[in-house]
């Protein structure tokens, strides 16, 4: 999960998520894809809804 509220990002815990990334840009997608030895998430949910998000969801995909 990506996020740096505690506010968006406790109910994610809530709900299953095991990891929370809070850095942004190339540095979050490395930490994102650190976890899968660099592969990438399968499937990103964008749940904010702003157009400058949506570009953002590709980096840490597996094929992006």
């Amino acid at each position: 999960m990506l996020g740096r509220h505690h506010a968006r990002t406790d109910p994610g815990r809530e709900f299953g998520a095991t990891d929370v990334v809070s850095a942004r840009g190339e540095k979050g997608v490395a930490q994102v894809r650190e976890p899968t030895g660099g592969h990438g998430m399968h499937v990103v949910l964008e749940a904010v809804g702003t157009m400058p998000a949506c570009p953002r969801q590709s980096g840490p995909t597996s094929r992006s």
